[in-house]
């Protein structure tokens, strides 16, 4: 399957890509996970190693919810309405989490939230 290289595109055609946290950060994972294989499991040095491997998932978790907060940040400054295209293989929790930013920003700048709106074939 395909990925979307852009996640938002606006009605004036401003486009917020898609930065692929988890490719970014792949080789150092990879890298830790095979270091997390080769030790004892109950070891200290396997413990360690877990929160190595934990510390890089964090930075990819962490890295897609700043964006989050920056492009929904950015959106509720600049649009009072936003309509949501509903991809069925793109509805994700990316969605769910982009949603829920929109709902406390949109809640503090009097914004209308965003809508669902049906993926039109034409």
């Amino acid at each position: 399957m395909e990925r979307l290289s852009v996640n938002i595109i606006t009605s004036d055609n401003k486009k917020f890509k898609n930065n692929r946290y988890t490719k970014k950060y792949a080789r150092e994972l990879k890298k830790a996970q095979q270091h997390l294989s080769r030790k004892q499991k109950g070891s200290n040095g396997f413990e360690k190693q877990k929160l190595k491997v934990a510390k890089i998932h964090e930075k990819i978790a962490s890295c897609r919810l700043d964006t989050l907060h920056k492009v929904s940040k950015e959106l509720v400054e600049s649009y009072d309405l936003v309509l949501i295209d509903e991809l069925k293989e793109r509805l994700g929790m990316s969605y769910y989490m982009f949603k829920k930013q929109w709902d406390i920003k949109a809640e503090s700048n009097n914004v209308e939230t965003p809508r669902m709106v049906a993926a039109s074939t034409e």
